[in-house]
């Protein structure tokens, strides 16, 4: 009986032995939650297929990073400055050679805190929150001179949201610089002291000298109701925008007495703004 269970012991080690290459060579990887991965070093994004047209995985040139588990993921996408000029495009594969894009409206621009996309040349740190597992690919959508070369990583986790900061709108009537670049607006609280009705007008752009009132259409309108003109029985109006509303190039605002007119509030609006 005890050579019995020597012969089985020794059956057993020898089957082991001749598996352990197997073990070896398999492709499961374990990833303990939160731990990030990122390819073996920063790879070049370079000249493109310009046409964009396909989401065919080897239309464009590329990098990518494997998304491992499920829930909620982050993707971190670092560019540093450069010669880069094109567009860049983020998207995501699931079980399948076909990839989806993300929307520019998803990826957060991380110096400022909100969606921005990544417009070309730009450098610095943006995020995205992907649901895993799959594969997530920062694509060359278009190329026009240059190379990039990012690193792109991916953790555990969701993206944090960013504060409100106030801006102090102090009778508001003529075209205002709130912000030169990307910004979101979350809420706003104003009095009009006319007795006319006061539209703020929004325009999407990066100086005053873009927008000539009554001919550039405003991206965003909100009206104020006419009071009887005193400052002190003024017509406050509070606008909360939780989700924001996000501005792509800067933020230039004015008060007139229509919504895509030039005539000037005489008295103007004041009050605060929300925004980041």
């Amino acid at each position: 009986m005890k050579t019995l269970y020597s012969r089985v012991a020794s059956c057993c080690l020898t089957l082991l032995l001749l598996a352990l290459p197997s073990f070896a060579s398999c492709s499961i990887c374990w990833l303990p939650l939160g731990r990030l991965q990122s390819p073996a070093s920063p790879t070049t994004i370079s000249a493109a297929n310009t046409s964009g047209s396909s989401q065919a995985p080897t239309t464009n040139s590329f990098v990518f990073v494997d998304v491992p588990g499920a829930g909620s993921q982050v993707v971190s996408i670092c560019i540093p400055s450069g010669t880069w000029a094109g567009g860049l495009q983020t998207s995501m594969s699931m079980g399948s050679s076909t990839r989806v894009t993300i929307p520019s409206w998803q990826v957060v621009n991380r110096g400022i805190g909100f969606p921005t996309g990544i417009p070309s040349g730009a450098s610095g740190l943006w995020s995205v929150n992907v649901q895993g597992p799959g594969r997530f690919y920062l694509i060359a959508s278009t190329w026009s001179s240059g190379s990039i070369t990012p690193t792109v990583r991916v953790g555990a986790g969701t993206i944090p949201a960013a504060s409100w900061a106030p801006y102090f709108a102090n009778a508001i009537t003529g075209l205002t610089l709130v912000s030169s670049g990307p910004c979101q607006v979350g809420g706003l609280s104003l009095i009009n002291t006319d007795g006319v009705p006061v539209f703020l007008v929004c325009f999407d752009v990066a100086s005053t000298t873009a927008v000539t009132l009554g001919t550039t259409a405003p991206s965003f309108v909100i009206p104020y109701p006419q009071s009887n003109g005193t400052a002190a029985n003024g017509t406050a109006d509070r606008v909360g925008l939780p989700a924001g509303v996000t501005f792509q190039n800067g933020l230039v605002i004015a008060a007139v007495t229509s919504p895509t007119g030039s005539v000037l509030s005489t008295n103007g609006l004041t009050g605060s703004i929300l925004w980041h």
